[in-house]
């Protein structure tokens, strides 16, 4: 959840982190929330833990026998889970603006590993190129925040025990958020028990915490803007032109866009406006890479044509869907939808990815998500 709040200049001195939560509450931009207070408490923990570990490594001998944190220390990062919409990232985001370190990274999981793969792809082996691209972000990075985390793809659930590992070994500090715990990540996938190291690794390096509780916060005071129209009619499609139009402001080109070394066919687009249909956009073999590739280059994308998802006949169609709902999400692209339902009624089932999709789809309706600059920048190792 990323609104002025995330966008705040950061407190200096003691006890920001809580300082800033208390500031929201102050502001009615959160209520009272004995989780969310719990979990404050220990991302403040955290970031004074890491403040002092900074430091000891420029005291001298007789300062590192004095110190909070001895150097050999490795400190324990944290696993925060929880249903959508609770303030995971929202308050971790707090947490990552307030630590007074420079050598951070703040990045969304899907872009992680994306540059990684690419990484990965360049390099001579496959073990060669994980060495490589963990030793460089430790050199780089004492702490790395992963918002998102979610396994679907094979190709990371087969090697990411292996990245996490060597960056831990590292001494990085790990703060990630998710909507599942580490024994619900990569559900019935492919050659899951190969993952399960992963999944033994994240709970025995890191301190899971259950952000449990029943608000959604992304549901709380949303006016909603005209952005969802259904169903699939001319009408619709015709009001949907005429807010291109007003964007385009005579430059509707109708012609393709490129992601990575192919194109992607759109409807129409302009230099920071894009129009894409359901059936080329999430029909095709297009990727996370594919869709940050769309969301680093245009402020406002539209999808027209898009049916009732979680069907059987349309299953690999709805995972890409939610993948590009994701990462327009985390980049604060404006989201305009043409639909065959009503956005409650846009699933077969609303558990699962679905509610969590659902929800930011509600959000990126309201007029606190168009107005929003967004969070701290989503970054990769350079």
């Amino acid at each position: 959840m990323a609104d002025e709040a995330a966008r705040a200049k950061c407190l200096i001195g003691e006890d920001a982190v809580r300082r800033w939560y208390r500031r929201r509450l102050a502001k009615g931009q959160l209520r009272p929330d004995p989780a969310q207070e719990r979990l404050v408490d220990r991302l403040q923990q955290l970031a004074d833990d890491l403040v002092a570990k900074r430091d000891e490594r420029k005291k001298g001998y007789l300062g590192r026998l004095l110190g909070r944190v001895r150097p050999h220390e490795r400190l324990r990062g944290l696993y925060v889970h929880g249903a959508v919409g609770r303030g995971k990232s929202f308050l971790v985001d707090g947490f990552f603006l307030n630590l007074q370190r420079q050598d951070k990274l703040r990045a969304h999981y899907h872009g992680f590993m994306q540059r990684f793969h690419a990484e990965m792809a360049k390099a001579g082996s496959e073990e060669d190129g994980l060495a490589a691209f963990a030793d460089r972000l430790a050199d780089r990075h004492a702490v790395l925040c992963l918002d998102e985390f979610h396994v679907s793809d094979i190709a990371d659930a087969m090697i990411l025990g292996r990245l996490l590992e060597r960056l831990l070994e590292h001494g990085v500090v790990l703060v990630a958020t998710s909507n599942y715990p580490p024994a619900g990540l990569y559900p019935n996938g492919l050659a899951r028990d190969r993952f399960i190291p992963a999944i033994r690794l994240l709970e025995e390096r890191l301190d899971v915490f259950d952000l449990d509780g029943p608000e959604d916060y992304r549901l709380r005071a949303l006016e909603q803007a005209s952005l969802y129209y259904h169903p699939l009619s001319d009408a619709n499609q015709k009001r949907l032109k005429e807010r291109f139009g007003e964007l385009a402001k005579g430059m509707n080109l109708k012609r393709s866009v490129r992601v990575g070394s192919r194109r992607m066919p759109a409807l129409r687009r302009t230099s920071d406006a894009l129009w894409l249909d359901f059936a080329e956009a999430c029909g095709g073999s297009y990727g996370q890479g594919d869709y940050l590739s769309i969301a680093a280059r245009f402020a406002t994308v539209f999808l027209s044509g898009v049916p009732r998802l979680g069907r059987e006949d349309n299953a690999e169609a709805t995972r890409r869907f939610t993948w590009m709902i994701d990462v327009l999400y985390e980049a604060r692209t404006k989201l305009l939808l043409l639909a065959e339902a009503p956005l409650d009624e846009l699933y077969a089932g609303a558990g699962g990815e679905a509610g969590r999709t659902l929800s930011r789809l509600r959000e990126m309706q309201s007029r606190e998500y168009l107005e929003s600059a967004g969070r701290p920048p989503v970054a990769a190792p350079a």
